[in-house]
Protein backbone atom coordinates (compact mmCIF):
# COMPACT_ATOMS: atom_id res chain seq x y z
CA UNK A 1 0.00 0.00 0.00
CA UNK A 2 1.38 3.41 -0.76
CA UNK A 3 -0.07 6.24 0.41
CA UNK A 4 0.81 9.78 -1.22
CA UNK A 5 -0.51 13.04 -2.01
CA UNK A 6 -3.36 13.17 -4.21
CA UNK A 7 -2.86 14.53 -8.02
CA UNK A 8 -5.45 15.97 -10.25
CA UNK A 9 -5.19 12.80 -12.07
CA UNK A 10 -7.36 11.07 -9.04
CA UNK A 11 -10.34 12.93 -9.02
CA UNK A 12 -12.15 10.51 -10.92
CA UNK A 13 -11.39 7.75 -8.41
CA UNK A 14 -12.03 10.51 -4.81
CA UNK A 15 -15.20 11.08 -6.80
CA UNK A 16 -16.32 7.34 -7.15
CA UNK A 17 -15.38 6.55 -3.89
CA UNK A 18 -17.33 9.34 -2.07
CA UNK A 19 -20.28 9.03 -4.52
CA UNK A 20 -20.25 5.47 -3.08
CA UNK A 21 -20.91 6.49 0.24
CA UNK A 22 -23.33 9.43 -0.52
CA UNK A 23 -26.05 7.10 -2.22
CA UNK A 24 -25.50 4.32 0.14
CA UNK A 25 -24.81 5.79 3.86
CA UNK A 26 -25.26 8.17 6.43
CA UNK A 27 -21.77 8.93 6.87
CA UNK A 28 -21.85 11.88 4.96
CA UNK A 29 -24.95 14.25 4.94
CA UNK A 30 -24.73 15.30 0.73
CA UNK A 31 -27.78 13.66 -0.64
CA UNK A 32 -26.86 13.96 -4.09
CA UNK A 33 -23.64 12.34 -5.75
CA UNK A 34 -20.86 15.17 -6.82
CA UNK A 35 -20.65 15.63 -10.28
CA UNK A 36 -16.63 15.10 -11.71
CA UNK A 37 -17.07 19.66 -12.06
CA UNK A 38 -17.42 19.68 -8.64
CA UNK A 39 -15.15 16.86 -7.36
CA UNK A 40 -12.80 19.10 -9.08
CA UNK A 41 -13.49 22.72 -7.61
CA UNK A 42 -13.28 20.80 -4.11
CA UNK A 43 -9.47 19.51 -5.00
CA UNK A 44 -8.68 23.48 -6.55
CA UNK A 45 -9.78 25.07 -3.40
CA UNK A 46 -8.49 22.38 -0.87
CA UNK A 47 -5.19 22.88 -2.98
CA UNK A 48 -5.36 26.55 -3.05
CA UNK A 49 -6.04 26.82 0.88
CA UNK A 50 -2.95 24.47 1.40
CA UNK A 51 -5.14 22.26 2.73
CA UNK A 52 -3.71 17.96 2.36
CA UNK A 53 -5.55 15.66 0.36
CA UNK A 54 -3.74 12.09 0.28
CA UNK A 55 -5.02 8.89 -1.24
CA UNK A 56 -3.99 5.14 -0.43
CA UNK A 57 -2.73 3.33 -3.72
CA UNK A 58 -2.82 -0.85 -4.09
CA UNK A 59 -1.87 -2.13 -6.77
CA UNK A 60 -1.52 1.29 -8.34
CA UNK A 61 -5.23 1.68 -7.99
CA UNK A 62 -6.55 4.28 -5.81
CA UNK A 63 -8.64 2.24 -3.12
CA UNK A 64 -8.95 5.18 -0.38
CA UNK A 65 -8.63 8.55 0.33
CA UNK A 66 -8.47 11.61 2.88
CA UNK A 67 -8.25 15.18 3.77
CA UNK A 68 -8.02 17.96 6.12
CA UNK A 69 -10.71 20.67 5.45
CA UNK A 70 -10.74 24.28 6.69
CA UNK A 71 -12.81 24.36 10.46
CA UNK A 72 -14.50 27.69 9.85
CA UNK A 73 -13.75 30.75 7.52
CA UNK A 74 -13.39 32.73 10.85
CA UNK A 75 -9.35 33.60 11.47
CA UNK A 76 -9.09 32.36 14.85
CA UNK A 77 -9.68 28.79 13.67
CA UNK A 78 -7.12 28.72 11.30
CA UNK A 79 -5.08 25.82 13.95
CA UNK A 80 -8.32 24.04 13.69
CA UNK A 81 -9.17 21.16 11.14
CA UNK A 82 -11.87 18.61 10.10
CA UNK A 83 -10.71 15.52 9.21
CA UNK A 84 -12.08 13.12 6.53
CA UNK A 85 -11.31 9.49 5.43
CA UNK A 86 -13.11 7.42 2.55
CA UNK A 87 -12.33 4.06 1.32
CA UNK A 88 -13.67 2.14 -1.65
CA UNK A 89 -16.23 -0.19 -0.35
CA UNK A 90 -14.70 -3.24 -1.90
CA UNK A 91 -11.26 -2.64 0.70
CA UNK A 92 -12.53 -1.92 3.89
CA UNK A 93 -11.51 -3.97 6.42
CA UNK A 94 -7.65 -4.08 5.35
CA UNK A 95 -6.05 -0.99 7.10
CA UNK A 96 -6.10 1.70 4.57
CA UNK A 97 -8.66 4.06 6.96
CA UNK A 98 -6.16 3.61 9.54
CA UNK A 99 -2.48 4.29 7.24
CA UNK A 100 -4.50 7.47 5.83
CA UNK A 101 -5.76 8.44 9.62
CA UNK A 102 -2.16 8.26 10.25
CA UNK A 103 -0.61 9.83 7.22
CA UNK A 104 -3.20 12.72 7.43
CA UNK A 105 -2.17 13.34 11.46
CA UNK A 106 1.17 13.92 10.38
CA UNK A 107 0.17 16.06 7.84
CA UNK A 108 -1.31 17.99 9.83
CA UNK A 109 1.41 18.38 12.07
CA UNK A 110 3.82 19.56 9.34
CA UNK A 111 0.75 22.15 8.97
CA UNK A 112 0.55 23.26 12.43
CA UNK A 113 -2.35 22.25 13.00
CA UNK A 114 -3.28 22.19 16.31
CA UNK A 115 -6.71 20.41 16.64
CA UNK A 116 -7.85 17.88 14.70
CA UNK A 117 -12.45 17.32 14.52
CA UNK A 118 -14.34 14.46 13.55
CA UNK A 119 -17.60 14.56 13.01
CA UNK A 120 -18.96 10.89 13.00
CA UNK A 121 -22.41 9.99 12.52
CA UNK A 122 -24.08 8.20 15.36
CA UNK A 123 -23.59 4.50 14.77
CA UNK A 124 -20.79 4.69 12.70
CA UNK A 125 -18.77 2.20 15.06
CA UNK A 126 -15.86 1.48 12.22
CA UNK A 127 -15.00 5.23 12.21
CA UNK A 128 -15.18 5.61 16.09
CA UNK A 129 -12.94 2.96 16.42
CA UNK A 130 -10.52 3.99 13.95
CA UNK A 131 -10.46 7.45 15.28
CA UNK A 132 -9.78 6.03 19.34
CA UNK A 133 -6.74 4.17 18.17
CA UNK A 134 -5.11 7.55 17.48
CA UNK A 135 -6.35 8.84 21.14
CA UNK A 136 -9.82 11.15 19.66
CA UNK A 137 -11.84 11.54 22.61
CA UNK A 138 -15.86 12.17 22.19
CA UNK A 139 -16.35 16.33 22.98
CA UNK A 140 -20.06 16.42 21.84
CA UNK A 141 -23.20 15.19 20.27
CA UNK A 142 -25.35 17.12 18.18
CA UNK A 143 -28.82 15.76 18.54
CA UNK A 144 -30.74 15.24 15.24
CA UNK A 145 -28.93 17.16 13.08
CA UNK A 146 -28.47 15.19 9.80
CA UNK A 147 -31.39 13.75 7.94
CA UNK A 148 -30.63 11.61 5.02
CA UNK A 149 -33.00 8.39 3.93
CA UNK A 150 -35.92 9.83 6.01
CA UNK A 151 -34.63 9.88 9.16
CA UNK A 152 -32.79 12.21 11.66
CA UNK A 153 -29.30 11.35 13.19
CA UNK A 154 -27.12 12.38 15.92
CA UNK A 155 -23.61 13.60 15.35
CA UNK A 156 -20.81 12.73 17.62
CA UNK A 157 -17.57 15.39 17.77
CA UNK A 158 -14.26 13.93 18.21
CA UNK A 159 -11.16 16.11 18.75
CA UNK A 160 -7.67 15.11 18.59
CA UNK A 161 -5.38 17.87 20.39
CA UNK A 162 -2.51 17.26 17.91
CA UNK A 163 -0.30 19.80 20.21
CA UNK A 164 -0.70 22.23 22.67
Amino acid sequence: MLIRDAKKGDIEKINKIYNQVVKSSNVTFDLEPFSIEKQHNWYKKHKKEGYPIIVAEVDNIVVGWASLSRWSDKKGYDYTAENSVYVDKANRGQGIGYNLLKKLIEKAKQKNIKNLIALITEGNQGSINLHKKFGYEKVGNLKKVGHKFNQYYDVEIYQLIVSE
